[in-house]
């Protein structure tokens, strides 16, 4: 004989205090997320652009780089802009969708407009480190540059929370 044994399903005191947070509070938890998953695979993906660039073009020599790439075609100049940019900016996506993925998931009564600001939060203070740097030294670099983290930012963290918000218990 099978014995079944009823499920009873409480809410841990925690999903309750998250619930009862105000909404705005997920907007600095959300940046929060964004730059704590963005760092390390930064990180990884500054290792492999640099690898990825040492095989298309000599970086380890700025003379030789600027000869090779005076001669490059226009093809290997954007394939050595992609292998240089595209692991930056997949890990800068990943970490958007996913901390937009928690605020929408775990956001009680924040959803993707609380995501979509805590990504502009975070590329606003990761543009801000970057210009406090000098990094970003024309203007038109630093305009460029924060459009599209702002921008990315908005829009994937509100994508990202879209797909958290279907997997919140209740919602279907």
């Amino acid at each position: 004989m099978v014995r079944r044994l009823p499920v009873i399903q409480s809410k841990a005191p925690e999903d309750a205090a998250a619930e009862e947070r105000p909404a705005w509070h997920w907007i600095l938890i959300g940046a929060g997320f964004v730059l704590t998953i963005w760092i390390p695979l930064a990180l990884i993906a500054l290792w492999l652009s640099r690898h990825l660039g040492a095989l298309l073009a000599p970086t380890h020599d700025p003379e030789a780089l600027a000869r090779a790439m005076a001669t490059a075609s226009s093809a290997r100049r954007i394939l050595l802009g992609v292998a240089s940019l595209g692991p930056l900016a997949l890990s800068y996506a990943v970490a958007t969708v996913s901390a937009g993925a928690l605020v929408g998931r775990f956001g009680g009564r924040a959803g993707r407009r609380e995501a979509a600001l805590g990504g502009l939060l975070a590329a606003s203070v990761a543009w801000s480190f970057s210009a406090a740097t000098g990094s970003l030294s024309p203007w038109p670099v630093a305009l460029g540059s924060f459009v599209v983290l702002a921008g990315s930012g908005i829009l994937l963290a509100r994508w990202g929370a879209s797909l958290g918000f279907k997997k919140r218990p209740g919602t279907a």
